[in-house]
C-alpha cells in the first residue's frame, strides 16, 4: 500500500475506537515513522495526538520497555498533576539507592505509579525487529495484552516484520493480538518527495524523471 493510501487507511483505523492494537509494518527506509509523524498531527482521536513512543532497539525485558515508556509520560503526568506520585517515588528510590546502589530491581519502583500512568494511553512501540534476542514476541504482546484489558490503553506497532527473529512466533499471535494492520510499500516519487521537502534539491522535476 502506497503512503497516501496507508495514511488515510490509518487516519481512519485510528478514528475507530474498536481497533485497540495497530500494526504499521514495512521495510526499513520506507517511511513509517515519517508517516505516523503526519497522522498525529492530522488525526482527530485526542489519544493519539498524544502518544507516547517507546522503541524496542536493545530492549531486554519489558521492565525496560515500561521505564522507556515511564519517561515519555513524564512530560504529560506533570500537566496531569501526578507530581505527588512521582515525587514519593523519586524519593524513595533515592534512599534505597543510598543504601543499596548495586541493587538492579530498584528500577522497579518507577513502575509503581504505571497503572494510573497508562490509564486510557495511546503507546507507539517502534523498532520491535531491533529489540533484544533475550525478550521475545509473545513476551512483547503479553504487555500489550495487559495495557489494552487492564488499562484501556491503544497501542500502535512500529515494524519490519520480515526482519523479526521470532517471525514465525509474531505470525501465529497477531491474528489474536492485532485487530488492524497497514503494511507500508512507498512508491519511489513518495519516497523522493520526502527526501526533497528534508533537502531540497535545486533540480527536483528532473531528478523526478529520472
Amino acid at each position: 500500500m502506497t503512503l497516501a493510501r496507508c495514511k488515510t487507511a490509518l487516519l481512519n483505523i485510528i478514528n475507530d475506537p474498536e481497533n485497540r492494537v495497530i500494526a504499521l509494518s514495512g521495510r526499513w527506509g520506507t517511511g513509517k515513522t515519517h508517516l505516523w509523524q503526519q497522522v498525529r498531527q492530522e488525526t482527530g482521536d485526542a489519544q493519539a495526538k498524544e502518544a507516547v513512543s517507546a522503541s524496542l532497539f536493545g530492549v531486554s525485558t519489558i521492565m525496560e520497555l515500561k521505564l522507556k515508556i515511564a519517561e515519555g509520560l513524564a512530560p504529560k503526568l506533570r500537566q496531569a498533576n501526578f507530581e505527588t506520585i512521582k515525587a514519593g517515588v523519586s524519593s524513595i528510590k533515592k534512599v534505597l539507592k543510598g543504601v543499596h546502589s548495586s541493587f538492579s530491581a530498584l528500577d522497579e519502583l518507577s513502575l509503581l505509579a504505571m497503572p494510573y500512568m497508562l490509564k486510557g494511553r495511546f503507546i507507539v512501540i517502534d523498532d520491535i525487529e531491533r529489540k533484544h534476542s533475550k525478550l521475545s514476541i509473545d513476551e512483547i504482546l503479553g504487555f500489550i495484552d495487559e495495557c489494552v484489558q487492564s488499562h484501556q490503553c491503544r497501542i500502535l506497532l512500529v515494524l519490519n516484520s520480515d526482519k523479526l527473529r521470532d517471525h514465525e512466533i509474531w505470525a501465529q499471535i497477531r491474528e489474536k493480538v492485532v485487530d488492524q494492520e497497514i503494511k507500508l510499500e512507498t512508491s519511489p516519487a513518495e519516497a523522493f518527495d520526502i527526501a526533497q521537502a528534508i533537502t531540497p534539491c535545486p533540480w527536483p522535476e528532473q531528478f523526478r524523471l529520472a
